[in-house]
């Protein structure tokens, strides 16, 4: 974690107390009382040799303990091999931890501790400081936002689910409330052990997306930290030619992610009478996913690989937290896929605003 430094002038009261007061200059009873005496009681120096500069005096230097040199004290928490069982298998579909090398991953188990919650409990609140990342290990958990679908839970968080990481790697507050629905055991792992090892891990990885990012029209208007947020929340995804990556009439909103393209091609198709209607073919840097996600509803379309795909994926969470301001023009445009002439016609007004971020519309 950086440390913040800031200089600032000394209050007058600060400066009064850092100089010796009047009467603190007067003479001591037991000091000479005259000039005369005072010459006489002071040394005289012995006169410097031809050339000689005079010395200075030594002035005290100090400085701070430089704390990434100190030595690294981990914390373990005991566990048998049953429970590291159950960590590795919770965490297995967390995007955050298994792509971590074998040595972070060991000292991340390692630090995990259980925590239990009972229904209704909060686990994190909103606009509070960051203590730990969690992920869920049984129970469901919900997630409320003030002042978002009418106090509603916004969507609930299951086994392998994770939380609570934006407050740790951006030093801010909580942006969420999280409650336990039922009972509730969550896997916590500390401040600092996240920051040495989920962090450091995924630098290079930011690096990756960061100049991806930069480089799509939708999200021209992002701010670097906004665009660094973004790469941080990024999960890389690949599927195979034929491959379906959403299906229309899908309403499992735990598992919607917003795709953008880094590699192949992908079509979308809309269902209408009983067969599959080609809608579009989405290249690189193109994204699909976004409708179910900003309108609440089921998949309206469905999205199959043509070639082998990359994507770069945002989970339902962190599409909530970072995407809602670039969908707001496409929200607006976009007038759903009951018919598909309509759609056509959205599509081709889209594309010839927007060629490159628009010409997608498939949720």
């Amino acid at each position: 974690m950086g440390t913040s430094f800031s200089k600032s002038a000394a209050s007058p009261t600060a400066a009064a107390a850092a100089e010796p007061a009047a009467a603190d200059l007067e003479v001591t009873p037991s000091a000479p009382t005259s000039a005369a005496a005072e010459a006489d009681a002071a040394p005289v120096p012995a006169p410097l040799p031809a050339g000689a500069a005079p010395r200075r005096r030594r002035v005290s230097v100090s400085a701070e303990v430089d704390q990434s040199k100190a030595p690294v004290v981990k914390k373990v928490v005991e566990k048998t091999a049953d429970v590291i069982d159950q960590i590795k298998a919770s965490i297995a579909s967390n995007f955050l931890l298994n792509s971590l090398p074998a040595e972070q991953l060991s000292e991340v188990i390692d630090a995990m501790e259980e925590k239990d919650y009972a229904a209704g409990a909060c686990i994190i609140q909103e606009g509070h400081d960051g203590d730990n990342f969690y992920v869920v290990a049984s129970g469901e958990c919900e997630v409320f936002i003030e002042g978002k679908n009418d106090g509603a839970a916004l969507r609930t968080i299951r086994t392998g689910g994770g939380f609570g990481e934006l407050a740790l790697m951006y030093n801010a507050p909580r942006s969420a409330t999280i409650k336990a629905v039922g009972d509730v055991k969550c896997w916590a792992l500390d401040r600092v052990t996240f920051r040495r090892t989920i962090m450091a891990a995924g630098q290079a990885r930011r690096k990756k997306y960061e100049h991806f990012l930069n480089q799509l029209e939708l999200l021209r208007h992002l701010t670097p930290g906004d665009i660094a947020q973004l790469a941080d929340a990024v999960e890389p995804l690949s599927f195979e030619a034929g491959d379906t990556i959403i299906e229309q009439g899908d309403a499992d909103r735990q598992n919607f992610k917003f795709y953008i393209i880094e590699e192949g091609e992908s079509q979308a198709f809309i269902r209408k009478d009983g067969r599959d209607v080609l809608m579009s073919t989405l290249g690189e840097g193109e994204y699909f996913g976004e409708k179910a996600l900003v309108e609440m509803t089921p998949r309206t379309a469905t999205v199959k690989a043509l070639s082998a795909v990359k994507c770069a994926c945002l989970s339902i969470a962190a599409f909530e937290r970072l995407m809602g301001s670039c969908m707001q023009l496409k929200e607006q445009a976009s007038s759903g896929y009951h018919d598909v002439d309509e759609v056509s016609h959205w599509l081709k007004l889209l594309q010839s605003d927007r060629p490159l971020s628009i010409t997608v519309s498939c949720a």
